[in-house]
């Protein structure tokens, strides 16, 4: 694949990282990009439990490692709170202040996912049941981006680090 200049995204759990870092270390070529901050949609079940998030993270760790592992995706966790009014950015930071940490603001992007969200009155499942649907019911990605704006911020990114996460790293991993 990487020899086509094509860039594998893996939905692969951090903690399964055993497994994905022997694929990756065998096809250095190739760049990998790690969805859903290699840990799916429940972070509140994540940062509840720090067994499991003390395997996430040393997951993270040996994935941000490997050269050819671009980007790590801050995103995907959004359906797992299950509509906007449920959204716990507490329970996000923990796992958004690991990834800075182990991949750095460039290797960092976003990904919002808001076109499969399965909120109730989600945009996408607002434009699917009504061509004219009611603004206000429009709100997953714009949750997400204000959600992940604001822990960034509170994390002191700076301008230039919001444009590569936001922007510019995704633009160079994907080729765009």
């Amino acid at each position: 694949m990487g020899r086509r200049g094509l860039v594998v995204d893996t939905l692969s759990r951090a903690t399964d990282s055993d497994t994905l870092e022997s694929v990756i270390r065998q096809t250095p070529q190739t760049d990998y990009v790690l969805e859903h901050f290699g840990c799916g949609c429940d972070v509140q079940k994540l940062t509840a439990n720090l067994t499991e998030f003390g395997e996430w993270r040393r997951g993270i760790q040996g994935l941000a490692r490997l050269a050819n592992v671009r980007c790590l995706q801050v995103g995907g966790v959004m359906a797992g709170f299950g509509s906007a009014g449920s959204v716990q950015p507490e329970a996000i930071r923990p796992v958004l202040e690991v990834a800075v940490q182990e991949f750095g603001y460039q290797r960092l992007c976003f990904e919002g996912n808001w076109f499969f969200s399965n909120w109730q009155g989600s945009t996408d499942g607002a434009v699917l049941s009504n061509p004219h649907p009611n603004p206000s019911s429009m709100d997953g990605l714009g949750t997400w981006v204000r959600t992940l704006s604001g822990l960034l911020e509170e994390l002191g990114a700076s301008q230039r680090e919001f444009e590569l996460v936001f922007r510019r790293n995704a633009m160079s991993i994907y080729r765009v």
